[in-house]
């Protein structure tokens, strides 16, 4: 499950609000077979747009999208995601520790500090006060991707980190 969004849907949050709003959530090819998905998705949805709406969070996303041209594709997978839904199902998951974050239809990591290079081909962000780190990684050189060959796509994402 993949929450996507374009960078021009993100807009200056007005305090308490959520500067993300997702577009939609995907599920890939084999995410089918979990029954409860499609009937969770609109709960799973509304958790992630709460979790996007604290400010310390928001704030970070506020700057990101600022400085991404507006027609980049912003693909938010695992990490948080991941743990919501692990919560919403288990009710207990591991702590958040980052948002993962792929940008398709951009061609070069945006400008942030301080950041340090991943062995995954991206950067992780440690914006000021948020909670979180971000891990980006442009969809064209995730090291899953290149070293299998596979087009830079949603659907090759997933299934590279799905089992």
């Amino acid at each position: 499950m993949v929450c996507s969004m374009n960078a021009e849907m993100i807009t200056p949050p007005a305090p308490g609000r959520c500067a993300l709003q997702p577009r939609h959530f995907h599920r890939s090819g084999n995410s089918g077979d979990r029954s409860c998905a499609s009937s969770m998705m609109p709960e799973v949805q509304d958790r992630v747009a709460e979790y996007l709406a604290e400010p310390r969070i928001s704030e970070a996303v506020g700057h990101l999208q600022a400085i991404l041209p507006s027609d980049t594709d912003v693909y938010i997978v695992g990490g948080v995601i991941r743990n919501l839904v692990t919560k919403m199902i288990h009710g207990r998951s591991p702590p958040i520790e980052d948002i993962d974050i792929f940008l398709g239809n951009c061609h070069v990591l945006p400008p942030l500090q301080p950041a340090t290079v991943t062995d995954l081909g991206g950067l992780q962000w440690h914006p000021g006060t948020c909670p979180v780190s971000f891990d980006i990684c442009l969809l064209k050189d995730f090291v899953i991707l290149r070293k299998n060959r596979l087009t830079p796509s949603l659907d090759n994402l997933m299934a590279s980190i799905v089992p």
